[in-house]
């Protein structure tokens, strides 16, 4: 009945609890096809940080990239106040890469086939914080049609606002096809 079995201390008979989690899923939504997706409104003072997952995500553009910019007062932050880095393998090869005063950051490649779909992770530190530049880390994984490929980075928008979402966009301007978005909140403690 979604409880478990837990001690009360030596010599105490052992007591039955709910279950808790720092982490809660706040939102899910697969979002009708588009060159670009605002993901957006999910940010409060419930949660410090935030994760975001996509997964099944295809593009109507053959081995291009996805990026991403963060959200404040609900628009995407276009201004070159992104740095990132990140390292991608794809078929026997690697590569690092880094941006300083960018529009945008990498999210992932990007494949035409029903059959070959990228999935990333995204965690948001301190969204809401008003103090410090918002730092993200990235984990993703894609097949752009011809390559797998693989994405680990991270980075930060030199940027002190509060963060209220995420866009995914097309760089081809090709409508972004399928996929999920999950969105977890971890409790600020």
């Amino acid at each position: 009945d979604g409880q478990v079995l837990t001690s009360a201390g030596a010599g105490q008979p052992p007591a039955f609890e709910a279950v808790s989690s720092d982490f809660v899923k706040i939102s899910e939504t697969s979002p009708s096809a588009a060159a670009t997706w605002s993901i957006d409104g999910f940010v409060s003072s419930t949660y410090k940080h935030y994760k975001i997952y996509v997964f099944n995500l295809r593009c109507a553009d053959n081995s291009n990239w996805i990026n991403a910019r963060l959200n404040v007062s609900n628009s995407a932050i276009t201004s070159s106040d992104y740095a990132y880095t990140y390292h991608s393998a794809f078929s026997g090869s690697d590569s690092y890469e880094s941006g300083n005063t960018q529009a945008y950051f990498r999210w992932e490649r990007t494949s035409t086939g029903s059959d070959k779909s990228g999935c990333h992770e995204l965690f948001l530190y301190d969204a809401i914080s008003t103090a410090n530049w918002k730092a993200f880390t990235q984990l993703g994984f894609s097949n752009s049609g011809t390559d797998i490929h693989t994405l680990v980075g991270g980075g930060q928008l030199q940027n002190t606002s509060a963060l209220t979402g995420i866009t995914l966009y097309s760089v081809g301007g090709g409508n972004i096809t399928a996929g999920t978005v999950q969105v977890y909140g971890l409790v600020a403690g």
